[in-house]
């Protein structure tokens, strides 16, 4: 009786099998196609609706012209600042800089600007105008405030020869009333520098700058000195 219970077990197992293996085959196949499927292939070209598409096209657009670093220092005060020059396509070389400023009295305060070329596009020229924004984040010590202002201004430069080794600068920034905030009521940032070449890519300078900002409890002369600094391309 034991060995028949046995032979028909194993007579279903054995007719079992060709099920099962046939759907553990199909199962395999299916698993295996959905994974070649998936897998990458060679990388298409990118269409121009794609997000990497319109990445690559802004990439293109946009390139690195220069950097540079450019410091200064007086008797009561110093800054420092780093420079990066770009082309944007169709609508010219941008400056982006971005530094801080520290005077005697331990006032801090950083410095960003964004300037716009406006002069023509020639490679030689004798006259260089930008124009922009400057943003103050300060903190003004002997007040013990914060303040925050957004300055509109620019700088020309008039280049003494072609070859743009010297030149004189005037920078002039203002930020009124109503874009300034905290203790201060506007800011008014004006240098002058006569800069000249002394060796490849380094530049020195001697200038004056009038850093004044103007708050609730008085004027403050943050900046109103001779000043002598150098400039570094890389």
């Amino acid at each position: 009786m034991e060995d028949r219970t046995l032979n028909l077990e194993c007579h279903e197992s054995v007719a079992g099998v060709p099920r099962r293996a046939r759907a553990r085959l199909q199962l395999a196949v299916s698993t295996a196609l959905i994974a070649m499927a998936a897998m990458p292939g060679p990388a298409p070209a990118q269409q121009p609706g794609s997000v990497e598409g319109a990445a690559e096209r802004v990439d293109d657009r946009v390139d690195a012209i220069d950097r540079y670093i450019e410091a200064y220092v007086s008797d009561d005060s110093l800054q420092a600042q780093y420079v990066q020059e770009l082309r944007i396509e169709g609508f010219g070389p941008v400056e982006a800089r971005g530094g801080f400023f520290y005077n005697e009295t331990r006032d801090l305060i950083a410095v960003v600007d964004g300037l716009l070329d406006i002069g023509d596009q020639a490679a030689r020229r004798r006259i260089e105008v930008k124009v922009g924004t400057r943003l103050y984040g300060a903190f003004l010590n002997a007040e013990n405030e914060d303040t925050f202002a957004v300055g509109f201004g620019g700088e020309a430069a008039f280049f003494f020869t072609y070859d743009q080794r010297s030149s004189i600068q005037l920078t002039a920034f203002y930020a009124p009333d109503i874009l300034t905030f905290g203790i201060a009521n506007n800011v008014q940032d004006v240098s002058l520098r006569l800069q000249t070449r002394i060796r490849e890519a380094t530049d020195i300078y001697i200038g004056y700058r009038s850093l004044e900002i103007q708050t609730t409890l008085g004027d403050r002369e943050v900046d109103d000195n001779l000043h002598i600094g150098f400039r570094r391309n890389f």
